[in-house]
């Protein structure tokens, strides 16, 4: 309920990572800012201007390692509901996350894994013959 609270959620996997901020746009630019130089100074690393961005978590989804992550609640600012009984109960963001199942599809057809019917309304697996002769 403190209007100052603020809370930073890091994930990380190999190169990729993702810092999520409830707080305010100032405190997430800034964050931000001192991110890019540690990278810069530190690590000497640069950080790829195409992935990194700010977004409304509750307006756009966060592309992170191939699955598209939305907060399906709406706003963050719903404290909670009222149950039939009057009480309030607490709610708790709702995730959603998706794959970008055609685009694995395309991918699995292009290697071969799998293969459109006729008239390309499903794919089906496929057999990889150019592999039975290798060791395992």
């Amino acid at each position: 309920m403190d209007p100052n609270f603020t809370r930073v959620d890091y994930v990380r996997y190999a190169d990729d990572f993702i810092l999520g901020v409830a707080g305010s746009h100032q405190f997430a630019t800034q964050l931000q800012n001192q991110v890019t130089q540690f990278l810069e100074n530190q690590l000497k690393l640069e950080r790829n201007g195409e992935k990194t961005k700010q977004i409304h978590f509750t307006r756009e989804p966060v592309y992170f390692l191939g699955t598209s992550i939305l907060n399906r609640n709406g706003s963050r600012q719903k404290l909670g509901i009222k149950t039939k009984d009057g009480k309030i109960q607490r709610m708790n963001p709702r995730l959603s996350m998706n794959a970008p199942i055609r685009k694995l599809i395309d991918k699995a057809v292009q290697n071969g894994f799998v293969k459109w019917n006729h008239n390309g309304t499903f794919a089906t697996g496929t057999a990889l013959r150019r592999m039975v002769n290798l060791d395992h």
